[in-house]
């Protein structure tokens, strides 16, 4: 999620992407958004989901009775 987000950052902000380092963005883009930024909008959903599915496990595991 944070090399996305450099990536994501360089291009929409600086209008570059590593054009003197070791990282490439490409040339795919879909509706005139590099590829790096929608990699960025799924791992933040998939973190934010399973963050969700981690919460909703503690707190079921802490509402158990004690028999």
């Amino acid at each position: 999620m944070l090399f996305s987000g450099y990536l994501s950052y360089g291009e929409l902000f600086k209008g570059e992407c590593g054009t003197d380092s070791f990282i490439k963005c490409g040339s795919w883009s879909f509706a005139s958004l590099p590829a790096c930024v929608y990699g960025l909008v799924m791992y933040t959903a998939v973190f934010i989901i399973s963050l969700c599915g981690y919460l909703r496990a503690k707190k079921s595991d802490t509402q158990q009775p004690v028999v």
